[in-house]
């Protein structure tokens, strides 16, 4: 690139010789494009002294000389709770990789972290330094106390009844965050918590301590929650309130008070987007928009999201409210076991509903911590969680004498006509599903690569509709599997309740699996299959329920020995923790779903290991997802409480992730204009010499190998088939 000055009417022009792939250099300078001449100008000769390295003397020593005289020292201060910083451009992507963002109309950046303005310490003027370094250790304050164990702190607690100590610290980390207790409070907008204790650590008791801390400054609470939950939460606030309040369990109908009558509102994930009023956007998709969160429109001093991983989707209609409800409220309290489902990515919505400041846009939480496998930075990303909103321990961490918790594939062998014709019945349609899924997919993401828009919607379209049958198709026969596999499961468990003492939980996913299950035991088990009703019913303080009687049977009643329990109705808010041993008659795509039912035998005073076993006959679809199962909880693991880079997780699909997967026209279109001939060629050939790649992959390769040139766009894909199998060959030069 070259820059050189015209004069046109006794004005100076300074052009800029710049290719095409340099286009977003050019627009970033502040340069504007000459379309009829094909180049790019600019008339200010400030902007272009920031590009007097371009020039060729004597041009270039008058620019020196003008820049000299407008040059802006960079400075960086603290100035109403954030830090600014002031400098000329040429120090814009220093400030933009530090994570400033910049304000338009004065041209400073700007952040309110001060993890970022550390890396522009050296600007800082002494009292920014100072603001700094007393940020950074309260930071680490709170990040001892993210992992503490106790607290010393007074919580108010009905008589007879007392925190764990790890309560006590859950309870004084929120303190610290929601600014309980501070009498310079004024309407400030307070980052919001995540209690992310691992399932039964007790994080039920621990909101319910902040309200007693709070007292009188939290008087109108708001409890969204599973509908199975509600009843729980029901009994715990009656537990452990000081001092008892009015409590409203709402359904659709809202009988009992209306919100403003109750000082706490316990409502569920469904029915919030009944309670909410909306209107449908002039649009294509004629979607819905929320224009009021309705008969819940009220100032909450708390609202508490129970199960908040159940609110990733931010696109869903409960997720809309629910977040919603989150940016009115006065203080906020999020509580999940499994803050992370599938991938890094899904815990951003959550964390800009608790702190937009902290976390202000998706892309620049992907930026830095990425998505999918990509995932990184994941210490970072850990400390700055415990520093500023989530407080988490492990269930080892409260429990030092409680073993791990350990997994297990048991796996029967189809000795008998039934089982090998129904694992037959499975691998065949298997191995024919995924030659068919393979060239859908395939098709799909070149179909990306092309530039007609209808050939991509007609190849998504096919693989949607070739997917829902193959899932379908795999659904039932893995149902027929799983009846045919019921005298397997029966025999396992009448071998561990051989010891009378033995209390073993069981899960499945069809209630006729349930059933054939529970008919060989008659009244040493129970079952629960479906939702609990929302009618409470209360007798001397205890509530009686229909599925809670068989719960609370399970766990008193020592005949009992066998509980049997639908995947996802028995997964969220029971109390299994009589039994330490789980066995899953089926299993399911979803690791949150297997996990949150594992969890139910999970509590803070059990002093056994807990141990799961998936049985499943070998050969079977069951055994490649039970296997993937635990595979994929490496990495959701190592992101909320390992260290280091997180390692490849597994897609539960039916079919192989291409690499191209995140890759969208858009996006193909911005890299293609990036790319050079020379850079196509090499990826070209490149293409040709890949192995050891998935089926999904192979098929994509295999077609762009076999074209005699690529487009540019094409090339993209290619460029991130060779990113995934040879991370470590750069791209680029002749």
């Amino acid at each position: 690139m070259k820059l050189t000055m015209t004069v046109i009417g006794g004005v100076p022009r300074f052009v800029l010789d710049c290719p095409i792939t340099e286009q977003d250099f050019a627009m970033r300078s502040g340069l504007r494009r000459d379309s009829a001449n094909h180049h790019w100008y600019t008339t200010d000769v400030k902007v272009a002294a920031r590009l007097r390295h371009l020039a060729e003397s004597p041009l270039r020593d008058r620019l020196d000389v003008i820049a000299a005289e407008n040059a802006l020292k960079p400075t960086l201060s603290f100035e109403q709770g954030v830090y600014l910083f002031r400098a000329d451009r040429e120090l814009a992507d220093r400030a933009r990789n530090a994570e400033f963002f910049r304000n338009p109309d004065t041209e400073h950046w700007y952040t309110a972290d001060p993890h970022h303005a550390l890396r522009l310490f050296e600007y800082a003027d002494d009292q920014c330094r100072d603001q700094i370094r007393s940020s950074l250790a309260a930071l680490e304050e709170m990040l001892t106390a993210s992992h503490a164990l106790d607290a010393d702190i007074d919580v108010p607690a009905p008589e007879g009844r007392n925190y764990f100590p790890h309560q006590r610290a859950a309870i004084a980390y929120a303190k610290k965050v929601l600014r309980i207790g501070d009498p310079s409070l004024n309407g400030d907008a307070i980052p919001g918590v995540l209690i992310g204790d691992e399932m039964r650590v007790g994080k039920t008791s621990s909101a319910i301590g902040v309200i007693n801390l709070a007292g009188d400054e939290i008087k109108k609470v708001l409890i969204v929650c599973p509908a199975g939950v509600k009843l729980g939460w029901y009994r715990e606030l009656t537990n452990w309130l000081i001092p008892k309040r009015k409590i409203l369990i709402a359904d659709s109908a809202t009988s009992a008070w209306k919100f403003e009558a109750a000082d706490i509102s316990i409502v569920n994930f469904d029915i919030l987007k009944v309670l909410a009023e909306w209107q449908r956007k002039v649009s294509r998709d004629n979607r819905a928009v929320l224009k009021s969160t309705g008969r819940l429109n009220l100032l909450w001093d708390l609202v508490i999201v129970d199960e908040c991983h159940l609110l990733k989707n931010p696109q869903a209609l409960r997720s809309i409210v629910g977040y919603a409800l989150l940016a009115r409220a006065r203080r906020k309290l999020c509580l999940t076991g499994t803050p992370i489902t599938s991938w890094i990515e899904d815990l951003y919505p959550l964390l800009h509903a608790l702190d937009p400041n902290c976390w202000p846009t998706l892309n620049r939480f992907k930026a830095r911590y990425g998505s999918g496998r990509d995932a990184r930075n994941l210490d970072e990303l850990k400390r700055r969680l415990r520093s500023s909103c989530m407080v988490r321990r492990l269930l080892r961490e409260v429990q030092p004498s409680l073993p791990p918790k350990m997994r297990e594939v048991l796996e029967f062998s189809p000795d008998d006509a039934a089982t090998m014709s129904a694992v037959q019945r499975e691998n065949a349609a298997w191995d024919r599903q995924q030659s068919h899924l393979v060239a859908l997919q395939a098709a799909a993401e070149l179909a990306k690569a092309s530039g007609d828009q209808s050939a991509q919607t007609e190849a998504s379209r096919l693989l949607g509709e070739g997917m829902r049958i193959a899932f379908n198709e795999t659904a039932k026969l893995r149902h027929e599997t799983a009846l045919v596999k019921v005298p397997h499961v029966v025999d396992r468990i009448k071998s561990l309740i051989e010891d009378t003492s033995y209390k073993v939980v069981v899960g499945a996913w069809h209630t006729d699996v349930i059933e054939k299950l529970a008919s060989s035991f008659g009244d040493r088990a129970v079952t629960v299959t479906g939702a609990v009703s929302a009618d409470l019913k209360v007798v001397d303080g205890r509530e009686t329920s229909d599925r809670m009687q068989r719960v609370d049977r399970f766990l008193e009643d020592p005949r009992c020995q066998v509980f049997f329990g639908q995947l996802v109705a028995a997964g969220m808010g029971l109390n299994l923790s009589s039994a330490s041993h789980i066995l899953c008659a089926e299993l399911w795509y979803v690791p949150w779903v297997m996990q949150q039912f594992e969890a139910r035998c999970e509590h803070p005073t059990k002093r056994t290991s807990i141990f799961v076993q998936h049985l499943v006959l070998a050969g079977s679809i069951d055994a490649r997802i039970a296997r993937a199962l635990v595979e994929k909880q490496t990495l959701i693991d190592q992101a909320l409480d390992g260290s280091g880079e997180a390692s490849e997780g597994v897609e539960l699909s039916l079919v192989d992730e291409p690499a191209t997967k995140k890759l969208t026209r858009a996006g193909i279109e911005r890299e293609a204009d990036r790319l050079a001939v020379t850079e196509i060629s090499k990826i070209h050939r490149a293409l040709k010499g890949l192995s050891g790649m998935n089926q999904v992959d192979t098929a994509i390769v295999q077609a762009l190998a076999g074209y005699s040139v690529l487009t540019a766009r094409q090339a993209v894909l290619g460029a991130a088939l060779i990113k995934r199998y040879e991370s470590g060959e750069q791209l680029g030069g002749n």
